[in-house]
């Protein structure tokens, strides 16, 4: 859901854990935080209700990196992968 949702233009609130950082940037597109830090959950949710402007900037963020990660980005990454294997 965190990927579809950096798809839509909005910025990411994950744990460390949830694979959030392998196709945002830390504090950029998104916050990771400890699974079960609840305080640090508050800290980012306020971070978004208090930077209404920065929210914008890290949706788009997120909404780029989130397109490494589409369909047709796959299948490039596999050609890539093809291509190189039948140089060999």
């Amino acid at each position: 859901m965190q990927l579809e949702a950096a798809a839509c233009g909005l910025p990411v609130i994950g744990t460390t854990t949830s694979g959030l950082l392998e196709f945002t940037r830390e504090g950029i597109g998104g916050f990771a935080v400890e699974a079960g830090a609840v305080d640090q959950l508050v800290q980012k949710m306020k971070f978004f209700i208090e930077n209404p402007e920065q929210v914008e900037a890290m949706g788009k963020e997120a909404h780029q990196q989130a397109q490494k990660f589409t369909w047709a980005a796959y299948a490039q990454r596999w050609i890539d992968i093809i291509d190189d294997f039948s140089r060999l």
